[in-house]
């Protein structure tokens, strides 16, 4: 019997969690981050992925960089409240609104996308590192 998606990940991954970090580095599709709430990580990294799926997020994740992801839009991500550290860098994103509810964020690149408006970061109280250049600048393909 064919093992769920789930099974398959979790078994993947379980032995790199060893330090509570688990790395993705991939140019295919990843459309289910879900498993990832069943290891113990603190910090989750993506590189590369494309159409990534946010079917159930991983809400106990603290650090999450997802960097040339193709991502256009970061709905969902506001579900993520205990996030302190967020690398955005290199997407497609024009629009922050979910951030804004992040209110345990200290640390938010946000290089290389479309942004024009940062005004959701307004109540950002912790937010002590911003990064936020090369916005705005480049033609989408």
């Amino acid at each position: 019997m064919e093992e769920d998606y789930e099974t398959k990940m979790i078994k993947k991954y379980q032995n790199d969690v060893q330090k509570q970090e688990l790395k993705i580095i991939s140019n295919n599709q990843l459309l289910d981050l879900s498993f990832v709430d069943k290891l113990s990580v603190n910090s989750l990294t993506v590189f590369s992925c494309y159409n990534i799926i946010f079917k159930e997020l991983p809400l106990k994740v603290t650090s999450l960089y997802l960097n040339k992801c193709k991502l256009e839009s970061i709905t969902g991500l506001e579900q993520m409240i205990w996030l302190k550290s967020l690398n955005l860098f290199e997407n497609l994103l024009s629009s922050i609104d979910p951030v804004k509810f992040l209110v345990y964020l200290n640390e938010l690149n946000l290089g290389n996308n479309f942004i024009a408006d940062l005004s959701p970061l307004q109540p950002l109280k912790h937010l002590t590192i911003l990064e936020a250049f090369s916005n705005n600048t480049r033609c989408k393909n």
